[in-house]
């Protein structure tokens, strides 16, 4: 059975900021979608995970980053589990973003 986690809900976003701690319930992968629908700038998306809902980092290289979002559009990504806890980082580049981020175990 898959699990659903809802990361960000699609509010005008400026800044910098991440979703809330997620636990993986089940998998060894976690599928992330994000639908930007309008944006004013650039947007950087970023997976971090930890081992315990409140210490964060990035694993090693680029493996847990999403291309660089500057036009509207869906992207989708998966990620190795790596740590019992993820969430979505992100930095808006500019003036703003608006974006819905989604993702599955």
């Amino acid at each position: 059975m898959k699990s659903f986690y809802s990361l960000h809900d699609g509010q005008e976003t400026v800044g910098s900021g991440a979703s809330g701690a997620q636990k993986v319930l089940n998998g060894t992968t976690v599928a992330v979608a994000v639908a930007c629908t309008d944006i004013t700038g650039t947007l950087d998306l970023s997976v971090q995970w930890s081992p315990d809902g409140v210490n964060w980092g990035t694993a090693e290289g680029a493996t847990d980053t999403f291309a660089q979002l500057t036009a509207t559009g869906t992207v989708g990504k998966v990620f190795t589990v790596v740590a019992p806890y993820f969430r979505l980082n992100w930095t808006v580049g500019g003036t703003d973003a608006t974006f819905v981020v989604t993702a599955t175990s």
